[in-house]
C-alpha cells in the first residue's frame, strides 16, 4: 500500500468518526460502559424503529457529571423554568463505578431507561432537539409503551450474555419506577 494511501486511510478513520458523531443516531458510552456500544447501538436503532421517530435522529449527549446521592441518571432538557439546561443524559460517576464494579449490564438498563424517556420527550415535541423549551407534562413510568420499551435493552442482554441477573434488574427498575412512597403513579393520559 502507497504512503498516499495509508496518510488516507488513517485521515479517513480519524475524520470519520468526528463527522459520524455530529450526524451520528447512535450514542456513545462512557467509560466501562464503551464496551458494550454495539448493543446499545442496536437497541437505539430498535428504538428507533418502534416509536416512528425520523429517521437519523440524533442521540442525546451522554455526559458524566456529580448528582444528587439518589440519583444514579438522569435525562436533563431545557424547560421555561430551567432554559439554560442543555438536552442530555448524565450519569453521575459513581453509577460508571457500579457498572466497573460488575454491574455494567443492570447499568446499560437504567441508560436505555434514560432512552426511552429521551425519544418520548421529542415524540411529545414534535421530534424537535433543537427546541429552545421542551414541555413534558406526561409521567413515562406508567406507560405500558414506556415499559416495554425500556424492558427490551433485557432482550438484547440477554441474547448476548445470558444474564438473568440483568434481566431481573431490569425488570425490577421497570416496575419500581412506576411507584412512589408505597404508591402506583397513575398512568399517562
Amino acid at each position: 500500500m502507497g504512503r498516499v494511501t495509508c496518510l488516507l486511510l488513517v485521515c479517513m478513520a480519524i475524520a470519520i468518526p468526528g463527522t459520524c458523531n455530529a450526524k451520528n443516531s447512535y450514542p456513545s458510552l462512557p467509560g466501562p460502559l464503551a464496551r458494550d456500544s454495539d448493543l446499545l447501538h442496536r437497541y437505539w436503532s430498535w428504538i428507533l424503529t418502534e416509536t416512528g421517530a425520523p429517521r437519523g435522529l440524533p442521540a442525546p449527549r451522554i455526559t458524566v457529571e456529580p448528582l444528587p446521592r439518589s440519583v444514579k441518571m438522569g435525562l436533563f432538557f431545557p424547560t421555561t423554568a430551567r432554559p439554560d439546561q442543555s438536552l442530555r443524559v448524565v450519569v453521575a460517576p459513581r453509577t460508571l463505578d457500579r457498572a466497573a464494579a460488575g454491574q455494567r449490564l443492570e447499568v446499560l438498563g437504567e441508560l436505555a431507561h434514560e432512552l426511552v424517556h429521551y425519544v418520548l420527550l421529542l415524540s411529545e415535541n414534535h421530534w424537535d432537539e433543537t427546541r429552545d423549551s421542551f414541555s413534558n407534562d406526561v409521567h413515562h413510568h406508567c406507560d405500558p409503551t414506556f415499559q416495554r420499551l425500556t424492558r427490551h435493552i433485557a432482550t438484547i442482554l440477554w441474547n448476548a450474555y445470558h444474564s438473568s441477573n440483568a434481566v431481573r434488574a431490569i425488570d425490577h427498575m421497570v416496575r419500581k419506577a412506576c411507584w412512589e412512597d408505597g404508591h402506583r403513579l397513575a398512568a399517562p393520559g
